[in-house]
């Protein structure tokens, strides 16, 4: 943003009621959108849906794609130092993979994956 401002008027002269203008100048870095996840990553609970909201920021030119997939972690130190916490893909979830499409001035989409498997024990 900025202001332009009438300034040194010759003499005789004078200057309205709006001297002053502010100038706003749009950002066009991402005129399509930037893809973001609406909040942080979440814990949810065993044999629950998971529903991610996926936001288009800085932008609404046109009708736009983006894809969403789970991805089953390879982290090797997660993978040695927290084994309970990786989740199977096929085993503990299930795999999701699809593309959503945003509108011209749409915003944000839902995103459902599908119930995670609950594992049920056999004592």
């Amino acid at each position: 943003m900025f202001t332009v401002t009438l300034v040194n008027v010759t003499v005789g002269a004078s200057v309205g009621s709006f001297s002053t203008s502010l100038i706003t100048i749009a950002a066009n870095d991402h005129p399509y959108g930037l893809f973001t996840f609406a909040s942080p990553p979440s814990d949810v609970t065993e044999g629950s849906e998971v529903i991610v909201t996926v936001v288009r920021e800085f932008g609404s030119v046109g009708q736009v794609s983006v894809g969403v997939a789970s991805v089953e972690s390879d982290d090797a130190r997660l993978n040695s130092l927290q084994l309970d916490l990786v989740a199977l893909r096929n085993t503990e979830y299930v795999h999701a993979c699809m593309y959503l499409t945003l509108a011209v001035y749409n915003f944000s989409l839902e995103c459902p994956i599908s119930k995670l498997k609950y594992t049920f024990s056999s004592s």
